[in-house]
């Protein structure tokens, strides 16, 4: 009997540590959640709305297609793109998670602010160049066999300063 108490001890114990989740603050009545692998290694990432204004390329998610480095192709993703932080979103069952298998290309459509679908392409894989590095995914606007126009779209962050105010971040 005690041993039988001990064994399931541990594997309570074992069930505890073995992984990790909590949830934090809400995106637009989304929760993001933070989760952890066996190698301690991240799922998805936390809120950190500390800022006025939004990091994404648009309001909308769509619908789109992921390709990875290793071939595999996903299809039918739920996407969004951080321009801030130049990394992919997916959601399921309202939360948001990143990739964490190295992704080279994808390609989704969304409505605008008019409700107009607006279908994009991004790409890496291309030569640094400044602070951009090999990882960083470029908008491919034209793609031809020898030449590709691109389009590099980012956002930052900038201290507000208001007269009688604390300074925000935009």
């Amino acid at each position: 009997m005690l041993r039988l108490f001990l064994t399931a001890a541990i594997l309570v114990l074992l069930a505890i540590t073995g992984s990790a989740q909590s949830l934090d603050r809400n995106f637009n009545g989304i929760a993001f959640a933070e989760a952890y692998d066996v190698n301690g290694r991240p799922f998805t990432e936390v809120n950190k709305n500390d800022f006025d204004g939004n990091p994404l390329l648009n309001e909308n998610w769509g619908m789109g297609v992921v390709r990875f480095k290793n071939g595999k192709v996903l299809r039918e993703m739920n996407l969004q793109f951080n321009l801030y932080e130049n990394r992919l979103y997916f959601k399921q069952n309202d939360t948001i998670y990143f990739f964490l298998e190295p992704v080279i290309e994808f390609a989704f459509t969304y409505q605008d602010e008019n409700s107009l679908p607006v279908s994009v392409v991004y790409r890496n894989g291309y030569p640094q160049e400044g602070l951009n590095h090999t990882q960083s995914f470029y908008q491919v606007l034209a793609d031809g066999k020898n030449i590709q126009l691109l389009r590099y779209s980012y956002k930052v962050l900038v201290d507000v300063l208001n007269y009688g105010g604390p300074v925000r971040k935009k």
